[in-house]
């Protein structure tokens, strides 16, 4: 009996000293990481208009991870360069070869919290503050103009989010208002109020997917908005950065179609036909 009591007492002792072991040596937490694209991410896009090619958009994704992407067009090529800390965008590279401009977008965090971009060109750093909500989403951002030198212009962009609309704010050149209607995560009306009313509404092939709906390919876009040089980041039509962020494809936007062509809930083509079913343009995935 004596013998099982002693037995008993140093199973015991061992089971303690493996317990305070392992609170001595606790697993060390994960580290965050970007957030991932989906399975067979696109490689490369091809637009063409009027029957010749104009731009082709090749993608560089590094352990599911989106690293970048390459544009070549008529006019030469700009390349999209994107690092990350953590979960968080950290550095955005864009470089146009053809117009010989680098600027260099930093994304400054405090408390996991985006509060300022800087974008630095030939030397020279503008600062633009930003504020954001309790899901990371910006809610404004603000060109002070001080010290700034190549966007000495002072400006404010607001985003006011509700369940289903977004209202933005824009006080660059005038004060203009986009108001947008969501359906399931598909902008489905954009009221734009500047110097007079527009009303632009949009349908979608709610089967397929749009796999450049990337929270990092938002945010490259909105550092830069109103920056000096860079209308292609633009409000309205089609090509509208919050429309391009929408959960699936267009299909109609008046008076324009889109005839898309699919493989399960992935397009691998779409034709762009005005209002007599002419083809204007043609956008080709690569996978």
């Amino acid at each position: 009996m004596k013998k099982l009591v002693l037995l008993a007492a140093a199973a015991l002792t061992v089971v303690a000293c493996k317990k305070d072991k392992n609170e001595d040596n606790p697993t060390p937490p994960q580290p965050e990481k970007p957030v991932e694209v989906p399975a067979g991410f696109i490689k490369q896009t091809i637009f063409t208009q009027a029957g010749v090619s104009t731009e082709t958009t090749t993608y560089n994704v590094e352990n599911n991870v989106l690293k970048g992407w390459t544009v070549t067009n008529n006019y030469g090529t700009v390349t999209h360069s994107l690092s990350y800390e953590g979960k968080n965008l950290k550095t955005y590279n864009y470089q146009d070869g053809a117009r010989a401009v680098n600027e260099e977008y930093t994304f400054i965090y405090q408390d996991n919290k985006l509060t300022k971009i800087t974008s630095t060109s030939n030397g020279q750093t503008d600062t633009f503050i930003v504020t954001t909500d309790s899901q990371g989403r910006i809610t404004s951002k603000i060109n002070t103009g001080i010290g700034n030198n190549f966007n000495a212009d002072t400006w404010t962009v607001t985003f006011q989010y509700d369940t289903n609309s977004l209202k933005v704010v824009n006080t660059k050149d005038g004060t203009a208002t986009y108001t947008y209607t969501y359906n399931n995560g598909n902008v489905t009306k954009i009221e734009t109020i500047n110097y007079q009313r527009l009303e632009e509404n949009f349908e979608y092939d709610t089967i397929v997917v749009n796999e450049l709906n990337n929270q990092y390919i938002l945010l490259a876009n909105l550092a830069r908005l109103n920056i000096r040089g860079h209308q292609d980041v633009k409000f309205g039509t089609d090509q509208d950065l919050f429309v391009k962020q929408s959960k699936n494809i267009v299909n109609k936007f008046t008076p324009y179609s889109y005839e898309i062509t699919k493989n399960g809930n992935k397009p691998t083509k779409i034709v762009k036909r005005d209002v007599t079913g002419a083809p204007i343009s043609t956008l080709e995935y690569k996978y």
